[in-house]
């Protein structure tokens, strides 16, 4: 009885279905300031610097300059490169400056903060005329993180450089250095005090990895930089990042996508075979995330109104590319990825926040193609955290569903 429920239950919604083009209907008209390989020619440049990016958005060199030209509000043209030999970020400014490289990072920080010195925050602020505060906080960054490790985008700071595992003290020392030097500045929890530096842009994409991949590698919860218990600091560096709205809505990764990273860097190296995931909630309780999103937005007009918005724009836009994905895997045929993605999208739209309600109602089809969305979809490569977060609820509601539904057969 139950299977001829969920049969005529999926058969129904199917039935009820908006079509492609009504779907399309909802987004942003606008395109986004961002393009793939190079600028087309009838682009106008004007006073916009162009900043080129690894397309992967694996590159934390990237992030850190992605980071602050949204940090500052520039407006700025985009170019999604594919990054080859460490040859990128690349910033060209409209006088003709070209930066490139991630040797250069330290001083594209610096030509971000002089170019739009009147946009907030000040990157370079001085807690007194003798002490460099931030840039002494960007220096230390090298001799506090594991040293002498093998180089990596996809697993940073896990590995030596002969492929041995960082041993676990050196790991424990890194989070409680983190956490003495946040100690160090009590007006507020970034790094140096109550508002972000340049400091804090260099320093977040490697936190963001470490936080996520660092705990799947050992099982002790002291291995968890994002542990109260342990390191009470590093945790409410972490919230006040994620109170950032650039950052949380586009710039920043989500612990998922991260921690699929770290399964492929495995499959070459079973040091990092990762160990079982604790529970952890997609978005942090307690973050205004509709409030983030709202002040994100705001001028502009290529972003979807909402992070459900957001995340199903890049499914319809992408359909093509996932339906093919969803079909090379076997699951099914071409034709019924695309139909079953397309309620995976209505699904999303209609039980904005209601995962749970969403995934009893959705076909077989249409929950087979989420679960495997899931781990295609990545942040910040495809969007930020918070549009991605509707995307890993449905995914997990799913998931919890299937698992309710086997164990009452048995």
């Amino acid at each position: 009885m139950m299977l001829w429920d969920a049969l005529a239950a999926g058969a129904a919604a199917l039935l009820a279905l908006p079509s492609w083009n009504t779907l399309e209907s909802k987004l942003p008209s606008v395109p986004a300031p961002v393009f793939v390989g190079s600028l087309p020619p009838d682009i106008e440049v004007g006073d916009r610097p162009v900043f080129h990016r690894d397309a992967a958005a694996l590159c934390p060199s990237c992030q850190q300059i992605w980071l602050a030209l949204e940090m500052k509000d520039a407006d700025y043209l985009t170019v999604l490169v594919e990054d080859v030999a460490g040859a990128f970020p690349v910033l060209t400014w409209p006088d003709g400056l070209v930066q490139s490289g991630p040797a250069l990072v330290r001083d594209m920080l610096e030509t971000v903060e002089v170019r739009y010195a009147d946009r907030p925050p000040e990157f370079y602020r001085r807690v007194s005329a003798s002490v460099d505060n931030v840039r002494c906080n960007i220096v230390r960054f090298a001799g506090i993180f594991p040293r002498d490790t093998l180089p990596s985008v996809l697993a940073p700071y896990l590995l030596k450089s002969d492929g041995a595992p960082v041993p676990d003290a050196d790991h424990h020392v890194t989070l409680e250095e983190i956490d003495e030097v946040l100690e160090e500045y009590d007006d507020g929890p970034f790094l140096c005090g109550d508002e972000p530096t340049a400091a804090d842009v260099f320093w977040a994409p490697h936190m963001e990895r470490y936080a996520a991949q660092l705990p799947r590698t050992r099982k002790h919860a002291s291995f968890d930089p994002r542990s109260r218990e342990y390191y009470p600091e590093v945790m409410e560096w972490y919230a006040a990042m994620e109170t950032i709205p650039c950052y949380s809505c586009r710039v920043a990764g989500d612990r998922l996508s991260w921690e699929r990273v770290l399964e492929e860097a495995a499959e070459d190296r079973p040091h990092l075979a990762p160990v079982p995931a604790r529970p952890r909630p997609v978005v942090r309780k307690g973050l205004d995330a509709a409030g983030a999103w709202k002040k994100y937005v705001r001028g502009r007009p290529w972003m979807a109104p909402t992070p459900v918005g957001e995340c199903a724009a890049f499914l319809i836009r992408g359909r093509g590319f996932l339906s093919e994905r969803v079909a090379e895997a076997g699951a099914m045929a071409r034709e019924e990825a695309d139909e079953a993605l397309r309620e995976v999208v209505d699904a999303l739209l209609l039980d904005d926040g209601a995962a749970a309600g969403a995934a009893r109602k959705m076909s077989e089809g249409a929950r087979d193609v989420v679960r495997r969305i899931d781990r295609e979809v990545r942040a910040p490569r495809d969007m930020g955290f918070l549009a991605v977060a509707p995307l890993r609820r449905l995914a997990a509601a799913v998931r919890e569903d299937v698992e309710k539904g086997e164990a009452a057969e048995v």
